[in-house]
């Protein structure tokens, strides 16, 4: 009696480790694996909608009024980051409206000074 008491118990923990993994696999994040290429589409996306007043159709502005994006430093990701992130001079903030994806593919999208 106590054997089969004991397997049942094994049986159950079996169950319940079974269906928690279960659980945890279909409520993972799901890590999507997004292409240099769809990720420079979706940043011109959003420069277009956001950034393009100011720095211009493809990047190309006289460079008075806001910065010349084409020329920004492409070793400084973490500054370009900042700067969208909390604004800088006349630029305004955009923390509560761009998240960290879409800054990440606006970042792609300025890696290619404008020419895709």
């Amino acid at each position: 009696m106590i054997f089969i008491v004991q397997k049942q118990k094994k049986r159950v923990q079996i169950v319940a480790i079974n269906v928690l993994t279960i659980l945890l696999l279909n409520n993972a994040p799901v890590q999507a694996t997004e292409s240099k290429d769809q990720a420079q589409k979706a940043g011109k996306e959003h420069y277009n909608s956001y950034c393009i007043s100011c720095h211009g159709i493809n990047m190309v502005n006289i460079g008075t009024r806001s910065f010349d994006l084409r020329k920004f430093p492409l070793n400084d990701r973490a500054r370009f980051v900042k700067s969208v992130k909390d604004g800088k001079k006349s630029m305004p903030a955009w923390k509560d409206v761009l998240g960290d994806d879409a800054i990440r593919q606006l970042w792609e999208y300025v890696k290619t000074r404008g020419k895709s």
